[in-house]
């Protein structure tokens, strides 16, 4: 095998640094074998004398190929759906109903109430509640909580759409209305609901 020629200078640089620091080291390379790249999952340890002089650099590299293949559908998965997402008009977030945490928030909430996704994923749930009219809080509030006894109870094979309608403070502080489709995103391992689907 050859090492991947845009990988030697690293390869190398990561060998010196581990060598003078002598420190263990832990990095991924290319290397073509019968003209096919394949990725190495690289590890090295530096062994040393009673007085601290290097004696040897040893190491042991695993083809992680397959692994980083995956990995990298998965990025390019993720970026589309994420495209998709953030194309359409409207808001499309998912949460976690037992910490209220923002897995995702699409840039519909720029378009459509003016504030950046960024400050739902940093302040979770609790935010965007703050947002809803006063009047609208107590019927939606108790609407979701009925939404989520109700799926608890079915199984995952019938899932159901809920749908919401309540205004919401757009950042300039007019109130908009909102008609939100909201059904499982996931279940944990006793088939309860985890995270949440809003449109």
């Amino acid at each position: 095998p050859m090492v991947h020629p845009e990988d030697v200078e690293m390869l190398k640089k990561q060998t010196m640094q581990s060598l003078e620091q002598k420190l263990p080291s832990e990095f991924f390379h290319r290397i073509i074998v019968n003209g096919e790249i394949r990725v190495l999952h690289a590890r090295s340890e530096v062994l040393l004398d009673s007085s601290g002089k290097v004696l040897k650099l040893m190491g042991t590299a695993q083809d992680v190929t397959a692994q980083k293949e995956i990995e990298n559908r998965l990025i390019e998965n993720q970026n589309f759906i994420r495209k998709i997402a953030n194309a359409a008009p409207s808001v499309i977030a998912s949460y976690n109903i037992n910490t209220g945490k923002y897995l995702f928030v699409s840039e519909g909430i720029k378009k459509i109430l003016g504030y950046d996704p960024q400050a739902v994923l940093d302040n979770g749930a609790p935010f965007l509640v703050s947002l809803v009219h006063p009047e609208d809080l107590g019927p939606l509030m108790k609407k979701n909580s009925e939404a989520l006894t109700k799926a608890n109870e079915i199984s995952s094979a019938a899932e159901t759409i809920t749908e919401f309608q309540y205004r919401m403070r757009h950042a300039n502080g007019e109130y908009r209305w909102i008609h939100t489709y909201g059904t499982v995103f996931n279940r944990d391992s006793r088939q309860q609901v985890e995270h949440v689907l809003n449109i």
